[in-house]
């Protein structure tokens, strides 16, 4: 998994791994990697951009205690079946509506369109099989999957953060495995994603990202924890080309330095073992 000629990201990256460059990637933000940076940007062989600076040495812990998503999930089911309200078993895709509502489609049923605070009462959804998403935002919630989450399309929110760094539209995804960019016909010119994102013991990754096609950039506006880095895309060593899936443009959400998503779970510490200047 490599940052290339082409990529960028706005806002602090960490990683527990190696972070490997090839080219001039640009990172705006500070960059910590436990286990070290290749090449050395200390060295004479990096061309990788470090505008807001690097370290070596720091380790988080990804977050993996989703009991209070289930807690609030559970009280704005209120008793009601699964699969309706808050509480789900089957494999369910979630269409947001710029119009504040949703349209839930349970495998085997008919899509049902409710408002967002009608599915979601407490702000959160959880479910023990796959989720699917996409679409617009108008509103706050969580959702949690005890499996996998795939973005079938963009999703994005009414008021961009990108545009209006105070909008109060705001998504969590967390996976227990992985958050994953479908191999799909909409996912391949471009794909806007707004949310926090957290893959538990999995990764965020682009599915089948070695045999896709060429499909412009994963534009992310918000923030992602991983147990694995996962790829998007592969290149060419000679030029750093894409050949399949994505080129990177990733920018941090600060509104998350002094808020979150409903109930989402957060790292709760870390710590400085090694430090190269």
């Amino acid at each position: 998994v490599y940052w290339i000629t082409g990529d960028s990201i706005t806002g602090p990256l960490h990683t527990n791994d190696v972070i490997r460059t090839s080219g001039a990637p640009v990172f705006e933000g500070k960059l910590t990697a436990q286990s070290g940076i290749t090449p050395d940007p200390s060295g004479g062989s990096s061309s990788a951009v470090y505008n807001g600076g690097w370290e070596v040495g720091t380790g988080a812990t990804v977050p993996t205690d989703a009991s209070t998503m289930y807690k609030a999930a559970t009280n704005g089911n209120n008793g009601q079946p699964l699969n309706k309200v808050a509480l789900f078993d089957t494999e369910v895709s979630f269409e947001f509506l710029d119009t504040g509502e949703v349209v839930s489609t349970v495998t085997g049923e008919s899509p049902d369109t409710v408002a967002l605070s009608t599915i979601a009462p407490t702000g959160v959804i959880y479910s023990t099989a796959n989720v699917r998403v996409k679409g617009t935002l108008d509103g706050q919630v969580s959702i949690y999957s005890n499996q996998s989450i795939y973005i079938d399309d963009d999703i994005v929110y009414k008021e961009s953060a990108r545009d209006n760094p105070n909008t109060n539209d705001m998504l969590g995804l967390v996976a227990q495995n992985s958050i994953v960019v479908s191999d799909n016909t909409a996912n391949n010119s471009d794909v806007y994603i707004e949310g926090s994102m957290i893959a538990m013991t999995g990764k965020f990754e682009v599915e089948n990202y070695q045999t896709r096609p060429v499909a412009g950039t994963l534009y992310i506006t918000g923030s992602i924890m991983q147990e694995t880095r996962g790829p998007v895309s592969t290149f060419d060593w000679s030029d750093r080309s894409i050949l399949s899936g994505f080129q990177k443009n990733y920018i941090y959400d600060e509104r998350l330095q002094g808020v979150s998503p409903p109930y989402f779970p957060y790292i709760r510490s870390q710590s400085l073992v090694a430090w190269w200047e």
